[in-house]
C-alpha cells in the first residue's frame, strides 16, 4: 500500500499493475479527482476500484470518478456528506446521481 496526493492506494495486482483507492486524506476544499493512473516508485498503475469506506466521513463537495473505475465497493461512500458526484462513468449512474 502507498499514498500519493489526496489518496491512499492498495495494490490489487502487481502483474496487471492495478490499484484501488483505499482511503482519502481530508483536504481543505473538499474536491477530489481520482486519477485513472498513478505512478509509484517508477511503476504506472491503473486505478480500477474504490474500496469500501474509502471516503470515511469527510465533508466532500465533489468527486470526479474516471472511466477506469470498474467497481465502487459496498460502503465506498458510507457516512460521507456528499453534495454531488461528477464525471461518473455511465455504468455508475445507477449507483449515485
Amino acid at each position: 500500500d502507498f499514498a500519493v496526493g489526496d489518496f491512499g492506494y492498495r495494490i490489487i495486482s502487481v502483474t496487471d499493475r492495478t490499484v484501488s483507492v483505499a482511503y482519502v486524506e481530508n483536504n481543505e476544499d473538499g474536491i477530489y479527482v481520482i486519477p485513472e493512473n498513478i505512478e509509484f516508485e517508477g511503476v504506472n498503475f491503473s486505478v480500477i476500484r474504490v474500496d469500501g469506506l474509502a471516503f470515511g466521513t469527510w465533508d466532500i463537495k465533489s468527486v470526479t470518478i474516471p472511466p477506469s473505475i470498474k467497481l465502487l465497493q459496498e460502503g465506498a461512500s458510507y457516512q460521507i456528506r456528499l453534495k454531488f458526484w461528477i464525471a461518473l462513468p455511465l455504468w455508475a449512474l445507477m449507483i449515485y446521481t
